[in-house]
């Protein structure tokens, strides 16, 4: 049954004020960067989500702080600057179409933590965020490689409420990449049998202008890999080289065999001012150290990406299975491809979101980054690609990320026009990319607001394909699913998972899960580590996070924050049922700060509401104000409390007014009653029962 269609809401596009790129670097190379601005109690905390990932360096002098980037981005300056704390007090971005600088004011005695977490920096002012702002005057100071532009304001259109910010732009992809078509349904390659053991010797001779000639006798394919002055030669061929004649030359070239599997490869050491290239005779691979050259191969292999599935594909014939081997500099998995051919590789270094692919001789190297990268060769492409991950991990960047709702946000007229387009994809898919799909599908229904049907899908990506099943990725977005849902118990063991502890919009719903099922202290600290709730939720996600973590902090008995969250929902476009729940909290922090004058008003609209759970919720506060003032008496407080904990059965709602009643009953002498109410209690809710002393 298809989903019902989404209701129509007023939704309309707010004014941005955007740093600009220079006039020579095309819109399309400068990516948004969403920055997220956060209150941490102690500290301000300031989080760059660059699409891609890029370096940095931060300074600080003359109570101004600068972090500067190694890519040209475009910051929402207006945004950021609206959410700054007190404490901040300016900010300025600016780019010269290769570095971008961001610069603030310092508040007095402020220090500085930075640290990155995947594709985000997060920068820590520790300073108090509610105390005196820096007074520093804030310019940026790039070098102008291009002139630099400051802000420029973007034109406002009609609007009716203000949304999140829009997507961040891709990564830039070079021009000489285009998408391939789907990878065709050829037989792959199988590896290679490793016995018996090839003996081989290799020959060596040094001319007298120094360069060098070593014959390899193999005819089997070969890669190779210049990094510094160490030469790294794949072959698909389990050999044994007797590398004594190498070893004999006048200079010193160091030959060494490194264990590898489904192959074989040697090191050399090219001497200073000795070029490599590669030629084939008869049977043999020659490699010529000589001092001209230009360490490239002739042809280029082509290479081409599909930025949306995350493929890369080479196109090329006759490729031997992956040779895998361990840089022996750092650990990292290198998976060379072999070429009979010695004049095809790869010209110029190659960065993908899943893997890097240095220059080669010849050959392909293929550095992955992350564990689950799955190379497949064909007779006539090598495919490189994570099928069987969708998670984005900090430290494991470019696979799916569970929390991009941005992208998802649509005109309300364009929901059911983007459902099946989805589901068009789905059907369309091959095996390999049909999960990523039905991945894009439930993130488009959390989006949405869809939870069941988003629930539904992501359920069916674990039973379709159960080597994704425990998929980080996966688990994330059910869990929040589940917390939107009001399943917090069954949300918290799939967001628990240690591979999501470094993600801090992880940290943010295992928060969310942690105090549904009512567990404070750990709510409180987990959503001070998160660092804010990102402005690109939609406004139902953005109001139940700040619903509950200004409960936690009310519980914990943080006054100033718990206020500060409620303060975040008292806006025209949150949800009215938020607004009363935020102005709850209010109230009841107000009992607890001795502000009752302020309090009581608050709870009277409350229990006059037309929301039936606020009314169930604020209902049992006002009884307990109302026998302190004498405004009702026992029996009365009694009567209404009876009907409250049908208004909203089940939970501790139920569980505490069943303990309150039992005290009120017992305060009259009706014990039967009293003992009716606690046996209630221990039979719906024995998880809760307390020793009776």
């Amino acid at each position: 049954t298809p989903p019902p269609e989404k209701p129509a809401t007023p939704t309309a596009q707010a004014p941005t004020a955007l740093v600009a790129a220079p006039a020579s670097v095309a819109a399309v190379d400068v990516p948004r960067v969403k920055v997220n601005v956060g209150d941490n109690g102690t500290f301000t905390r300031f989080v760059f989500d660059w699409p891609a990932g890029t370096g940095y360096r931060v300074s600080s002098a003359d109570g101004v702080a600068r972090i500067t980037f190694d890519k040209a981005g475009q910051f929402d300056l207006a945004d950021i600057r609206r959410r700054l704390t007190k404490s901040i007090g300016t900010v300025e971005a600016a780019t010269n179409g290769s570095a971008t600088e961001f610069a603030l004011a310092l508040p007095p005695n402020a220090k500085l933590v930075d640290r990155k977490i995947g594709t985000r920096i997060l920068l820590d002012v520790q300073a108090p965020p509610n105390g005196p702002a820096g007074a520093a005057k804030v310019a940026v100071s790039l070098p102008a490689s291009a002139a630099p532009v400051q802000v420029a304001q973007a034109q406002p259109q009609q609007a009716a409420v203000p949304v999140a910010q829009p997507t961040p732009a891709p990564a830039p992809v070079p021009a000489s990449i285009t998408a391939p078509p789907k990878p065709p349904a050829e037989p792959l390659m199988v590896p290679p049998a490793m016995t018996p053991v090839q003996p081989i010797t290799l020959t060596a001779v040094q001319a007298v202008d120094k360069s060098i000639t070593i014959r390899i006798p193999t005819p089997a394919p070969a890669a190779a890999y210049l990094r510094d002055d160490q030469l790294y030669l794949a072959f698909a061929a389990p050999l044994a080289a007797d590398l004594s004649a190498v070893t004999r030359l006048r200079t010193r070239v160091e030959p060494e065999q490194l264990k590898a599997t489904h192959g074989s490869v040697l090191r050399l050491a090219v001497p200073a001012g000795l070029v490599p290239t590669l030629s084939r005779e008869e049977q043999a691979l020659v490699v010529l150290l000589r001092p001209r050259g230009t360490g490239r191969p002739d042809s280029a292999l082509p290479i081409t990406s599909d930025a949306e599935g995350g493929f890369v594909t080479i196109a090329t014939s006759q490729a031997s299975f992956p040779i895998s081997l361990a840089d022996p500099d750092t650990g990292a998995l290198w998976r060379f491809i072999a070429l009979p051919q010695t004049t095809r590789g790869i010209d110029a270094p190659r960065d993908f979101a899943q893997v890097a692919l240095p220059r080669t001789l010849s050959g392909v190297l293929i550095v992955p980054k992350a564990d689950t990268v799955e190379i497949r060769v064909t007779p006539s492409a090598v495919t490189i690609g994570a099928s069987l991950s969708l998670s984005q991990i900090p430290g494991r960047p470019g696979s799916v990320k569970a929390y991009d709702f941005a992208k998802w946000q649509i005109p309300d007229d364009a929901f059911l026009e983007t459902r099946q387009r989805l589901m068009t994809a789905v059907t369309e898919s091959d095996e390999l990319r049909r999960p990523s799909a039905r991945f894009d599908l439930a993130q488009f229904f959390v989006a949405q607001g869809q939870y069941p049907d988003a629930l539904g899908v992501l359920e069916l990506i674990g039973r379709m394909t159960p080597a994704l099943a425990n998929d980080p990725a996966l688990l994330a977005l059910r869990g929040a699913v589940r917390v939107m849902r009001e399943e917090g118990v069954a949300a918290l063991p799939e967001l628990m998972d240690r591979r999501l502890d470094t993600d801090p919009e992880a940290l943010l719903w295992r928060a969310a899960a942690s105090a549904q099922v009512e567990s404070w202290n750990s709510a409180d600290d987990l959503f001070r580590r998160a660092g804010g709730i990102p402005d690109s939720y939609p406004m139902p996600m953005r109001a139940k996070l700040v619903l509950l973590a200004a409960e936690a902090a009310e519980k914990v008995g943080d006054s100033r924050r718990a206020l500060a969250y409620t303060d975040l929902l008292a806006r025209p476009d949150a949800p009215p049922e938020a607004r009363a729940e935020a102005e709850f909290i209010r109230a009841k922090v107000m009992l607890k700060t001795d502000r009752r004058t302020t309090a009581l008003p608050i709870l009277d609209r409350l229990i006059a509401s037309d929301d039936r759970r606020i009314r169930a919720h604020a209902e049992p506060v006002w009884v307990e104000e109302a026998l302190k003032d004498g405004r009702i008496d026992r029996l009365e407080a009694i009567e209404r409390l009876e009907k409250t904990r049908y208004a909203w059965p089940g939970g501790s709602l139920e569980y505490v007014q069943l303990k309150r009643l039992a005290d009120l009953y017992i305060q009259g002498g009706q014990i039967g009653e009293a003992l009716r109410t606690l046996r209630e209690a221990s039979v719906h809710f024995p998880q809760w029962l307390m020793p009776i002393s």
